[in-house]
């Protein structure tokens, strides 16, 4: 309470503001210029690996549409290399490892009179 030799908590206010200091203390106050400088280069590469992410999702969909597109017009199952691994690809679906993902089926709209 007593700040610069001051007794009375007005005294302290008053030229602790017109001093610019103030008896708070942020959360910018606590992060240093070399702190600030790693969390952008984080937040930098965060938005990178976000927009690779979006990318690689978009391309999961161009080969799940491709892959049904040639399931489709299979007679029968087949195994195919699939990321490194052998894939069965059916009509129905892609079954990687033992896991099954059923194709998404587009629903086509008929008219209707």
């Amino acid at each position: 309470m007593y700040r610069m030799g001051w007794s009375k908590e007005e005294q302290i206010k008053y030229y602790s503001e017109f001093l610019g200091l103030s008896d708070e203390i942020s959360d910018e106050d606590m992060v240093t210029a070399e702190d600030k400088t790693k969390l952008q280069k984080l937040e930098q590469e965060n938005n990178t690996l976000k927009g690779q992410m979006s990318q690689l999702t978009i391309k999961q969909q161009e080969t799940e549409e491709i892959l049904r597109r040639i399931a489709s017009q299979l007679p029968t199952p087949v195994q195919i290399p699939y990321n490194g691994d052998t894939a069965t690809l059916s009509v129905s679906g892609l079954s990687v490892q033992n896991i099954f993902t059923p194709f998404q089926n587009t629903k086509k709209l008929g008219k209707t009179y």
